[in-house]
């Protein structure tokens, strides 16, 4: 039983890198409601063409790949 844990840990630990994820600032103001502060712009496309209120904080944060750790349950 020691050496399956093991090989778990050793699996969870090779799945795993460093990775970057950008969330929104905390001054960044709630846009649940219409307040004109925060918006995104589309282009005749439909496509996103730029925003307006949004400021990203980067994050440096361990990702796992959980498919590399199918059948470990």
């Amino acid at each position: 039983m020691t050496s399956n844990m093991n090989s778990t840990k050793q699996s969870a630990i090779t799945a795993q890198t460093l990775g970057y994820l950008n969330y929104l600032d905390a001054a960044t103001q709630s846009s649940l409601y219409r307040n004109g502060k925060v918006l995104t712009r589309r282009d005749r496309d439909g496509s996103d063409a730029g925003s307006e209120g949004l400021d990203r904080q980067k994050y440096e944060m361990s990702i796992t790949n959980a498919r590399e750790l199918i059948g470990e349950a």
